[in-house]
């Protein structure tokens, strides 16, 4: 019995001592991932408008960013196949046609759904006016969009995610 009791009490301290070494390193180091993610946003609202200024905006509870009069920047995330996609997506300024979209999180399938983060698929959106859909075939209107190739459900993804915060961000901003 108090072998029983003594394993129980050492178990507890260990599992206690764990908690607290796991609390400790995540208040350190969610600081600087929450540093990371900002600064990773800041560089690629610049990268979608170089040479302009930076300005942030916050409207109706989210976050845009005005560049200069060149145009606006959002971040859309959507759930994909099998997790968040996250993006930073560039507008003109009147909020019509896309100027890049830039991937910011993707954990899709490597050679599949992680396609969706390539130019090859990215640029098909840049000039457009939204709304987009997506097709298996080569596109034909323009507003067709080239799904990848394995990656339906991925592709799906990013076009929903671009369309309905294109729509929110109109409503919002004008």
């Amino acid at each position: 019995m108090k072998k029983i009791v003594k394993i129980s009490l050492f178990l507890l301290c260990l599992c206690f001592a764990s908690g607290l070494i796991l609390s400790f390193v995540w208040e350190k180091s969610s600081k600087k991932i929450d540093e990371n993610e900002k600064r990773a946003k800041t560089e690629a609202v610049e990268e979608l408008f170089p040479g302009e200024e930076i300005s942030a905006l916050s409207l109706d509870g989210e976050e845009y960013w005005q560049a200069g009069s060149a145009g606006y920047a959002f971040e859309a995330s959507i759930m994909g196949f099998q997790d968040e996609i996250r993006a930073v997506v560039g507008v003109d300024k009147n909020m019509d046609r896309i100027k890049g979209i830039i991937i910011l999180k993707c954990l899709e399938t490597p050679g599949l759904g992680a396609e969706v983060t390539k130019d090859k698929f990215l640029k098909q959106f840049n000039g457009k006016n939204a709304p987009f859909s997506i097709v298996k075939t080569a596109p034909r209107e323009k507003y067709d969009i080239q799904a990848v190739t394995g990656a339906t459900i991925s592709s799906r993804a990013v076009v929903k995610m671009i369309n309905e915060k294109m729509m929110k961000m109109k409503a919002v901003i004008r």
